[in-house]
This record gives structure tokens, sequence and C-alpha cells, in this order.
């Protein structure tokens, strides 16, 4: 094999390792986004789980005469199925309302 012909096929195998290496940097940074997608998921899981237990232990303290309160027969797919739970927040307080669907 000529020397110019072993130059050339060198070039294109470059240019080839080149757009693989692109094509992976790329990949790298498509994935990194999407685990930080995952923690901002797992944070707000995180935050909301804590906010249930907090309005659950709230209502069982204020609301329930030996601070315990059993729910028997409760299927949260079929509630929310009839149901719909709005919750909003502001200036220090939770609004929650629950309206049966139409």
């Amino acid at each position: 094999m000529r020397k110019i012909d072993r130059i050339k096929q060198l070039e294109k195998e470059k240019a080839e390792l080149q757009r693989q290496y692109g094509a992976l940097k790329k990949a790298v940074r498509d994935r990194d986004k999407q685990l930080e997608e995952l923690d901002e998921i797992r944070q707000g899981a995180f935050e909301l789980s804590g906010l249930v237990d907090a309005i659950i232990g709230f209502v069982v303290l204020n609301y329930t005469p030996e601070n315990c309160l059993h729910i028997k027969g409760l299927d949260p797919k079929s509630f929310l199925d009839r149901y719909s739970v709005h919750t909003t927040r502001g200036d220090g307080e939770y609004i929650i309302t629950v309206e049966e669907k139409p």
C-alpha cells in the first residue's frame, strides 16, 4: 500500500472515530440531563411524602379524640377515580379541596 493511500485511510478512520466520540459525548450529556431530571422528581416525591405525612398527622392530632385514626376499606385508586383532590399553598397555609368527579 502506498503511503498516500495509508494516510487517506487513517484520515477516514480518524474522522469516523471523531464522529463516534461526538455521538458518545452527546449521549453522556443527555444521560446527565436525565439524571438531573430524575433527581428533581425524586426530591419532589420526597417533599410530597413529607407533606402527606404532616397533613395526616395534623388531622389525627386535631380531629380525633385518641390521636389515632383507623381507616378501613380505603382503596386509593377507587377513591381518586371518584374524587378530585386539589392542594394549593399560599401565605403559610394549605388549602385542600375534594370534589366528586362528574
